[in-house]
């Protein structure tokens, strides 16, 4: 069994703590990254979803006078 000096022990306890920290700071910014990403994704999502909807009931309204106009032509 190898016993280790204190100074070696506390410094591999420094390491250690030093690479601890080094994960945290990058799961928080993963997750400040995630959660921007997610916002925009909402964003986008629903500027889609009306740009969707306006542009179906243009195309309702549109075919409406369309069809409603039908009767005014001749050939």
């Amino acid at each position: 069994m190898l016993i280790m000096s204190s100074t070696v022990q506390n410094r591999s306890g420094i390491l250690q703590s030093k690479s601890m920290k080094g994960e945290s700071d990058m799961e928080e910014k993963a997750y400040k990254t995630m959660g921007k990403t997610g916002a925009f994704n909402l964003v986008l999502g629903i500027c889609t979803l009306v740009a969707g909807i306006t542009a179906g009931v243009m195309l309702i309204v549109h075919g409406a006078k369309l069809l409603g106009s039908r009767r005014k032509l001749m050939f």
